[in-house]
Formats: structure tokens, sequence, C-alpha cells
């Protein structure tokens, strides 16, 4: 499958956007340095250039991994430590709709790992955990510029 890097040759002269293709980002993750920083719990991460999410999506998708095997003995421990990684990604996005493209991309990533885990547990997903990373994911990236240090608003 041949991913797009740009959307689009005017996005890229006045923005400098070009996206990073995911074979690049699991290279660039797989440093041994960065892969057991991915797997750490509770190792912030800050992406000044989130886009659509390419790192924030593929280093949450290994910390939820790492959840999984190591914090897995019920439901109520997934949950627990699984909100506990999503709070350490943050993101920076210059533009609206990678910001929220963004925020939909991880929060799909976390339901769908979620859902997996509750389904192997005979257990449902429930509403306040779902609620509850909607909100940590929708808090933590945010529209602004990295270089400016301003907000949407132009704002510091």
């Amino acid at each position: 499958m041949i991913e797009n890097i740009i959307k689009s040759k005017r996005r890229v002269q006045k923005h400098g956007e070009v996206f990073t293709p995911k074979w690049i980002v699991e290279m660039m993750l797989d440093i041994p340095e960065i892969k057991a920083t991915c797997e750490n719990l509770i190792t912030k991460f800050l992406e000044p250039a989130a886009g659509e999410g390419a790192f924030l999506v593929a280093i949450l998708e290994r910390k939820l991994n790492m959840v999984k095997e190591k914090y897995n003995q019920s439901l109520d421990q997934f949950e627990k430590y699984s909100l506990l990684a999503l709070t350490t990604l943050y993101g920076i996005e210059l533009l609206e709709d990678n910001t929220q493209a963004c925020v939909l991309n991880m929060f799909e990533k976390y339901y769908d790992l979620y859902y997996e885990v509750a389904h192997n547990h005979s257990g449902k997903v429930k509403k306040n955990v779902l609620d509850s990373a909607k909100e940590i994911i929708s808090s933590n990236i945010e529209q602004g510029d990295f270089l400016t240090r301003k907000d949407s608003k132009g704002n510091p």
C-alpha cells in the first residue's frame, strides 16, 4: 500500500507539511534506546509537529501492548494503566484538520486495543473509561505553532 506523504503542493509550500511514512516511523522507534523508552509506562513524549499522529499513535500502540502484557491481570487493572499510558503523550500541531485527525487516530488506537482486552476478559468497554480517554487525548493534543510558542488564536 502506498502512503500519501503530502496532502497538497500548496500545504507543502505554505506550511512545510510532509508526513512521515509508517515504515520510517517504525524504523525510528525500533532504535534500541527509543524502543525501550516507548515501552516505559511513565516516559513522556512531546511531538512538536504531530501531524495526524504517526509517531504518537505508534508510541501509544507500543505502550498499550506493554500494558496488555504487564498490567492485564484484570480489566480494571488494564483500564487504570492504559489511561496512565495515555497521560504520557503530548502533541502540538499547526493545522486544525491535522490536530483533529491526530486526536481521532489516537482514540481509535486506544479504543481498538481496549475493546480487544475487554473481550478477552469477557467484559465490556466502559463509557467512563472511554470518556476519560477522550478527555486525556483531547487535552494533550493541542493546535498551535511550536516554533512561535503561540496557540491557534495567537496567544502565548
